[in-house]
């Protein structure tokens, strides 16, 4: 681009405009305003400067060689702004914001260009400014400067730029106070919800606005609206009256939205184009969306990419034969199969309305396209088909040659990737040689060989009103070349024959090429007399038509009572909806007074409810402690006639113990006293034994006199006993004199014997 522009204007008293273009490293780029300030001269300085004002063009003139066609640009900035319908000042401020927007040096040379732009693309009431680098201040910026202003602009367009929310909010005021605004194009902008919502409240008491397109094509910088403002978007289509044409495409609707988008088509008799492709709205959004179109005023409808489906399909095909004003739909891309084709068939066969048709990349295969063939037959309106990508191969194709031999309105057939061979455009070349009402048709990407070529060339050497054929990227060879060259000889119709990527010779390429360019000529050159023809076919149809128009008009008085009539209805339920609101908002003031007392009722059931809950909670704690307590002492109870009952059957087995015990003793102390009865006698047996033999020892043995002992004072002679003194008892009689007397009494118990007890009480 640097090296391609235009000279610059002639250096002017003041500072030295830089020659230099190239773009500053960003991280060492000052201030904007800095810049602003310093910036090289501009074309606001160069006005103010005493030079003389120049008569050339400010940009540079090429030669007719180059730009043959170009038309001459204007003399000066002030011509370019006087175009634009804006002051060169406001101009410049745009181009300041611009450069905020792209953190660019403000220059005189990127300004050259700017105004180029508009040059090229501005038109009077037309302001074009698309993939024109303007970002949120711009969009500010050019708001501000068309509303300070008051210009007339009639068509902006600010597609392709980045000015985001910021940018749509500020735009909100000139869309309140242009008079003149009629087409506002905001096409990828990457508008989010806020933006959205910002312009649609905007709509709500707008009446001059006719066209809004916020779509987004495939690509960076689409807008995203959203969800989030469809309440605004059906209050906008409620209410306002003027707006005919609104694109949504690619915003993330859903099928969340189309809730508000029925709410608002149920009141908007108005907008007449509604495109809303690719918002994934599936065929539930697509139910709710057709109930409020069947009765709209829609006519033309675009819902391609959506995922409606089967059911999506039975839907539209109520739209079809409720709504009388539908002209365009446009289902592409939404994979409603053969099932659904059917359905939509069915209802096309009675429609007298629909103009065009598209059911590109459908699925519908064969069995659609006979659906369709069938409807074909009955339909008269139908003028623009479109079936591609659809597989219907040689068996669709010739069901819809079927079709063909009775159609008398379609004009544009459209099956271009269908996987159609030979058959299949043999039946269709065999219609087209006596079709006339045929204009174009496209079979580009099938399987077209020799065979079907060659037969499409023998239909264009009888057919006379083709204008078109498209085959490109088929299999066609220089069989089917010589054949379509033989029969273009005998054709003066055909001015479009597409045949690239096929394998066609040089010769038979150029001849084919010579001989449609000649076509064309002709055609243009019989403009004039397919215009008189024409002429002369409509004063023919001139009585047809003054009693068409009579009976229009009888039709129009009656729609006119009829709408009196309806006006008349309608200020009756303005009346009545004036009333309903009135009582409806004494009522409202009724059942406002009456939830008061419900909640005072309330706050005082609330506070006797809890100061009879607080007394039921102390009485059941109350009660519950009670009852613990009463369980304690049952418990404690319960123990103590257990313990007692135990200690009673302990009592029980003491005294049965002691009982035992106490036999036992006294068997013991009577066994005990019996063995001492019997120790005693055997004591005293034994010791009668014993002196017994100790008498009777001593008897035996003699006494000496010489030893025997002298009885002492105290010692009593024993009688018969010489020499014995003391006692004598049973155990001393026989003893020596010198050994001790055995104790004469009580004998003592054998050391054997076990001491006895006396038994404890």
């Amino acid at each position: 681009e640097e090296s391609k522009m235009h000279r610059r204007r002639p250096q002017t008293a003041g500072p030295s405009r830089s020659t230099t273009n190239s773009r500053p490293n960003v991280g060492e780029l000052p201030n904007v305003k800095t810049l602003l300030k310093q910036r090289p001269q501009t074309a606001k300085a160069r006005r103010s400067s005493p030079s003389p004002r120049r008569d050339t063009s400010p940009f540079q003139k090429r030669s007719s060689s180059q730009s043959p066609e170009r038309e001459p640009l204007p003399q000066s900035w002030e011509d370019t702004a006087q175009m634009c319908g804006i002051s060169v000042s406001g101009l410049e401020r745009i181009f300041e914001a611009k450069c905020q927007d792209l953190v660019l040096l403000p220059s005189a040379n990127r300004e050259d260009r700017f105004f180029e732009v508009l040059q090229k693309n501005c038109d009077h009431q037309v302001l074009a400014l698309a993939n024109a680098g303007i970002g949120p201040i711009g969009g500010a910026t050019l708001a501000r400067v068309l509303h300070e202003e008051k210009c007339i602009v009639g068509d902006l367009d600010l597609s392709g730029n980045l000015i985001r929310d910021a940018g749509a909010e500020a735009l909100v005021a000139l869309l309140r106070s242009s008079p003149t605004l009629t087409r506002l194009d905001l096409r990828s902008n990457d508008i989010g919800p806020a933006g959205g919502e910002a312009l649609f409240h905007a709509l709500i008491g707008n009446t001059v606005l006719k066209e809004l397109d916020l779509g987004s094509p495939s690509g960076v910088n689409r807008n995203h609206i959203g969800v989030r403002p469809g309440d605004k978007l059906a209050e906008a289509l409620m209410t306002n009256s003027t707006l005919s044409l609104l694109s949504l495409v690619g915003n993330g609707l859903g099928a969340e939205s189309m809730a508000f988008v029925h709410q608002g088509l149920c009141h908007n008799t108005n907008l007449r184009v509604l495109d809303l492709s690719a918002n994934n709205i599936r065929d539930e959004g697509a139910g709710v969306l057709c109930a409020a179109v069947s009765s709209a005023g829609i006519e033309t409808l675009s819902l391609s990419r959506n995922m409606i489906g089967r059911v999506g399909a039975t839907c539209v095909a109520g739209v079809l034969t409720t709504n009388m004003l539908l002209a365009n739909l446009d289902l592409a891309d939404n994979l409603i199969g053969a099932k659904g084709c059917t359905q939509i068939s069915q209802a096309l066969s009675d429609n007298t309305l629909l103009q065009s048709l598209n059911l590109e990349r459908n699925q519908i295969g064969p069995e659609g396209a006979s659906a369709l063939s069938v409807a074909l037959q009955r339909n008269r309106s139908v003028a623009v088909l479109q079936l591609g990508h659809n597989d219907i191969f040689d068996r669709g194709a010739m069901e819809l040659a079927l079709a063909l031999q009775g159609n008398t309105t379609l004009a544009k057939l459209g099956l271009s990737n269908n996987k159609i061979a030979d058959e299949g455009t043999e039946r269709l070349a065999g219609v087209l040689s006596y079709n006339q009402y045929l204009r174009t048709l496209n079979l580009d990407a099938n399987r077209i060989g020799d065979t079907g070529g060659g037969a499409l060339g023998d239909a264009l050497a009888r057919n006379g009103t083709l204008l078109a054929l498209y085959l490109r990227n088929n299999r066609l060879h220089d069989a089917a070349g010589e054949r379509i060259v033989h029969g273009l000889r005998a054709n003066s119709t055909l001015t479009c024959l597409d045949l690239t990527w096929n394998d066609l010779n040089y010769s038979n390429s150029t001849t084919i090429a010579r001989i449609v360019a000649d076509n064309l000529a002709l055609h243009k050159d019989g403009a004039a007399q397919r215009y008189r023809k024409e002429l002369e076919r409509l004063k023919e149809e001139a009585p047809k038509l003054t009693v068409r128009l009579n009976e229009l008009a009888k039709e129009m008085a009656l729609v006119a009572e009829h709408e009196r009539a309806t006006a008349m209805c309608r200020e009756e339920q303005q009346r009545v909806e004036d009333a309903s609101a009135a009582h409806a908002l004494e009522l409202n003031r009724q059942i406002e007074r009456v939830k008061e007392e419900e909640m005072r009722t309330e706050s005082a059931v609330y506070a006797k409810t809890s100061e009879l809950q607080s007394a039921k909670n102390n009485f059941e704690a109350k009660s519950t402690n009670f009852r613990r307590r009463h369980e304690r002492v049952i418990e404690q109870r319960q123990s103590a006639e257990k313990k007692l009952a135990s200690l009673q059957n302990d009592l029980f087995n003491l005294q049965e113990e002691q009982a035992a015990k106490r036999a036992a003793l006294q068997e013991e102390l009577a066994a005990q006293k019996l063995a001492l009865e019997k120790a005693k006698n055997n004591a005293e047996t034994q010791r009668t034994r014993l002196e017994t033999m100790k008498a009777e020892e001593e008897a035996a043995k003699p006494v000496e006199p010489s030893k025997a002992a002298k009885p002492g004072p105290d010692s009593k002679a024993v009688p018969g006993r010489p020499g014995t003194t003391g006692k004598t008892g049973p155990g001393n009689v026989g003893r020596p004199s010198g050994a001790p007397p055995v104790p004469v009494g009580k004998p003592t118990r054998p050391t054997s014997a076990k001491p006895t007890t006396r038994p404890r009480k």
